[in-house]
């Protein structure tokens, strides 16, 4: 049951995300014809990916946890074939932060909470696990207080919780005891700027969001913030309006968990994403042991190196091919076949 929860959720979101880039690359260029775009998913669903393959059982928690060394060197390898952006992820990906860290939403976020959710058991784990992730990339209040609250919905979920009163009051109970003074102590080496650059004041800005996040957990939908939130529990009280097109990563997952949809696309990934969705269950019960994911030396060749033909060993892509290369006046495309695919990997020239 918990097993196909999961898959559930994972090729539900996967599928809503592919459908939705689709429709972004349509209304972007469109001359592009179906067949150039076919079943591409965006940065969204490479980054779950990235967070999944980052996931090591701990030898010190009954858990899982990220690998940030691991976590980087996946991102610096996305950067040459992502689809899409996310300039949040890239300027602290290139030590480029800004001060959109504090006031820009991250829209990834919820694809990197999924995973760390659902391959633990534990709160405390969960938790601590999601905020290091989150200031990761965003220091962003309303952010990182509906990603909590998000994370601790599917958390009851997945842990058969199934009042929906009961849930409210659990969330509530965490939204209220969620301490600003403790968070900033125990993170604080976390954040990637100085709290001193704060636009505004800090301490009244997180005492008014969660007051908003209390209301929508009251009922009170006053304003537009926390819309996924909002959502999600539209949803959970099945009373969403199917009318109404949600098509992101996290509204359509939580929605094929909650209603056990049977999606009828096919996406060349299906399979693929149906066994991270099985990954995902083995971590969650403590069926991986933390050996076979230790990496103790990273090769990790330029692929741009390597000619039409070339066969090499890297320790993100495991055993590859490059099948075609292509150069314009502004970048190097690189092909390369790997197990799970096929991976178009680009360059700036000038």
């Amino acid at each position: 049951m918990v097993e196909q929860m999961i898959k559930a959720f994972i090729i539900q979101g996967c599928c809503a995300d592919t459908l939705r880039y689709k429709q972004y690359l349509f209304s972007k260029y469109n001359s592009l014809n179906e067949q150039e775009i076919k079943d591409q998913w965006s940065y969204i669903t490479e980054l779950m990916i990235i967070t999944i393959k980052s996931l090591v059982p701990s030898k010190h928690l009954v858990g899982t946890v990220v690998d940030y060394k691991r976590f980087q060197q996946e991102l610096k390898l996305w950067n040459q074939y992502r689809h899409g952006s996310n300039n949040l992820v890239l300027n602290s990906l290139n030590n480029s932060i800004t001060d959109n860290y504090w006031t820009d939403t991250d829209e990834s976020i919820y694809a990197r909470i999924f995973p760390i959710v659902v391959s633990n058991t534990k709160w405390d784990i969960i938790k601590d696990e999601i905020i290091k992730n989150l200031l990761y990339t965003t220091g962003n209040i309303s952010d990182i207080l509906e990603a909590l609250i998000l994370s601790k919905l599917l958390f009851l979920v997945m842990e058969n919780m199934k009042d929906y009163n009961d849930i409210i009051s659990n969330l509530k109970e965490e939204i209220i005891h969620f301490s600003q003074k403790e968070f900033l102590e125990r993170y604080d080496r976390n954040l990637m700027l100085n709290l001193e650059i704060y636009p505004s004041n800090y301490n009244i800005d997180f005492e008014r969001k969660k007051i908003m996040l209390l209301n929508i957990l009251n009922g009170m939908f006053i304003d537009d913030d926390f819309e996924v939130l909002r959502n999600t529990l539209n949803i959970l009280k099945a009373n969403i309006d199917n009318n109404i097109e949600v098509s992101s990563f996290w509204i359509m997952g939580f929605k094929g968990l909650i209603e056990d949809i049977k999606t009828d696309i096919n996406f060349k990934h299906m399979a693929f994403v149906e066994n991270l969705g099985g990954y995902l269950f083995k971590l969650r019960r403590g069926r991986v042991t933390p050996e076979t994911l230790e990496i103790s030396n990273y090769e990790l060749p330029d692929i741009f190196s390597f000619a039409v033909g070339d066969k090499f060993n890297h320790t993100l892509l495991n055993r590859c091919k490059v099948i075609k290369k292509e150069k314009n006046a502004n970048f190097i495309i690189s092909y390369v076949q790997t197990k799970t695919g096929v991976y178009r990997f680009f360059k700036r020239v000038n």
